[in-house]
């Protein structure tokens, strides 16, 4: 039997809380790695530097989701895991 449908939904939540996509500059990504990659520095004044974000592991996560859902619950999820990660431009191109 699969899982059921509220168990999945925390499982995938919990996934997209906990991992990282926030990262130091100093590991220099290559971009052709087709990763979505953006480098900004902080404006905060609080010396912490520049990063670079990384959210594909998040987007192949909705995806997997996405493709087992019926057609009518794909724009509620979206837009549950976009509040999740508003940070995150590719879930919102979608």
């Amino acid at each position: 039997m699969g899982m059921p449908v509220r168990e999945l939904r925390d499982m995938v939540t919990r996934s997209l809380i906990s991992v990282p996509t926030k990262f130091p500059v100093p590991h220099r990504p290559v971009s052709a790695s087709g990763l979505c990659l953006n480098l900004y520095s902080s404006l905060s004044g609080k010396g912490q530097g520049a990063h670079w974000v990384d959210h594909s592991y998040s987007c192949q996560l909705v995806d997997a989701w996405l493709d087992v859902l019926p057609k009518p619950d794909r724009l509620d999820v979206g837009e549950m895991c976009l509040g999740l990660q508003p940070s995150n431009v590719q879930l919102l191109l979608r």
